[in-house]
């Protein structure tokens, strides 16, 4: 398959590289669509990766294989994926809080990402989608939560001021 690999800062290759196999309870998705997000951070090389490396998390796509132990989602089913996966084990998430888990594996960061024909993501992590939702809509839906949840969690309510120059 062909994936889009970080080479160096700065340097991206389209190359072809092995498809990821799924482990039981993983789906294999085609991505339709896909975001830059904090991948940014890596192509200009302010984060550290092990290179090469296939960047990106927000997507949308088509479910193109199902592992064992996969009963609620089928092949060639629209999907967006979460892009974080605690362990569950740790204090942080027995306590709730799962997304400061210091074991959490995440796509294009910890896990090769979705700029690749195929990406492997644990299903409880991946959520069908309507086909009334645009695939560029959709797209935006990871990065649109973590901006909600954020709002939320800051108890920001309507009329306050969150920002100014």
């Amino acid at each position: 398959m062909r994936a889009a690999l970080l080479l160096t800062p700065s340097k991206v290759e389209i190359q072809d590289v092995a498809q990821p196999e799924i482990a039981a309870g993983e789906v294999l998705i085609r991505p339709k669509r896909v975001g830059i997000c904090g991948s940014v951070s890596f192509y200009l090389g302010h984060r550290p990766v092990e290179y090469p490396w296939v960047l990106a998390h927000e997507l949308v796509g088509r479910i193109a294989a199902v592992a064992d132990g996969v009963t609620n989602l089928g092949v060639w089913q629209r999907v967006v994926a979460e892009p974080n996966y605690p362990c569950g084990a740790c204090q942080f998430c027995r306590a709730g809080r799962d997304s400061i888990c210091p074991n959490k594996k995440s796509m294009g960061v910890t896990r090769p990402g979705c700029f690749a024909d195929c990406v492997a993501a644990p299903a409880e992590f991946v959520w069908p989608l309507p086909e009334s939702i645009s695939n560029t809509d959709a797209a935006t839906i990871e990065p649109l939560t973590v901006s909600l949840h954020a709002l939320l969690r800051s108890g920001a309510k309507m009329g306050d001021t969150v920002a100014w120059n």
